[in-house]
C-alpha cells in the first residue's frame, strides 16, 4: 500500500506543469504522472459554470458520501485519470475508490463527479467486490453515463440508479470508473477533505493502491 497526501500531490502537479511529468495536454488541460505515481488530470484555467448543489432523493440512507454543497460540490479542476488506450493520453487508466458500509444496506443510487476532456463523451462505472485489497473482477452492477460535464466546470453530477437495489454487507467494495478507448475523462477529487483508499490500473496491469489519499467525489445512497 502507498500513502498519498493531497497537498503533496497538488504541489507535485504544479511542478509537473513545467516538467516532463506533464505528458498530455488538451485546451488548458494537462495530465501528469509516471512510474508508480498516480495519474491525475489538472484544468489550468479558471473554473466555468460554477454552481449547483449535492442532491439525493429524500428518504434514502447515506451509505457513503464525500460530496460538498453549493459551489463546492467537488474539486472542479483536479481529478484522477480515467483514460482509454487510444486517447490523447495514450494509456488506459482505470480508477477505483474503496468504501465500506457501516452496516448491511441496499444500494439504490450513485452520484459521481466525472469530467470529460476529449474523445467519446462517456464513462462506465461499476460496483465491484474486493479481492485482497484491490477491485475484483466480480461486478455487482454497471452504470453507463454519457454527456459528462466539461473539464473545469462545476457542479453537475452523473446519477445512476439500481431499481431493484444491490444488497451490500459490512465489508469493503469498490466503485470503478472506466471509459471508451478513445476517451480522456477525469474523476474529480472531493472538496470536503475526505481521505480514503483508491487504486489505479494502467494498461490492464495490476492495481496500484494508494491509502490516506484524496479520493474521487461520489455519494452512495440506498436503504
Amino acid at each position: 500500500m502507498k500513502k498519498l497526501f493531497v497537498n503533496t500531490l497538488l504541489c507535485s502537479v504544479v511542478l509537473a506543469v513545467a516538467s516532463v511529468a506533464a505528458f498530455a495536454t488538451q485546451d488548458g488541460v494537462i495530465t501528469t504522472g509516471a512510474g508508480n505515481a498516480p495519474r491525475a488530470t489538472v484544468f489550468m484555467k479558471s473554473p466555468t459554470n460554477v454552481g449547483g448543489h449535492a442532491y439525493h432523493a429524500p428518504k434514502l440512507k447515506t451509505i457513503y458520501n464525500n460530496l460538498g454543497t453549493g459551489t463546492s460540490v467537488y474539486n472542479c479542476c483536479v481529478g484522477w485519470n480515467v483514460t482509454g488506450s487510444t486517447s490523447l493520453v495514450g494509456q488506459q487508466t482505470w480508477t477505483a475508490t474503496a468504501f465500506t458500509p457501516k452496516a448491511a444496506v441496499t444500494l439504490t443510487e450513485i452520484q459521481i463527479a466525472i469530467e470529460y476532456v476529449a474523445g467519446t463523451n462517456g464513462a462506465t462505472v461499476t460496483l465491484n467486490t474486493d479481492a485482497k485489497g484491490v477491485p475484483s473482477t466480480k461486478v455487482l452492477h454497471t452504470w453507463k453515463f454519457s454527456n459528462l460535464h466539461a473539464a473545469g466546470s462545476c457542479c453537475e453530477l452523473s446519477t445512476g440508479h439500481a431499481k431493484k437495489g444491490i444488497k451490500l454487507a459490512k465489508k469493503q467494495y469498490w466503485i470503478v470508473a472506466m471509459c471508451p478507448s478513445d476517451t480522456w475523462d477525469a474523476w474529480n477529487l472531493n472538496s470536503t477533505g475526505v481521505l480514503g483508499t483508491f487504486a489505479q490500473q494502467n494498461n490492464g496491469g495490476t492495481w496500484s493502491v494508494f491509502t490516506n489519499a484524496d479520493v474521487g467525489a461520489m455519494g452512495l445512497f440506498g436503504k
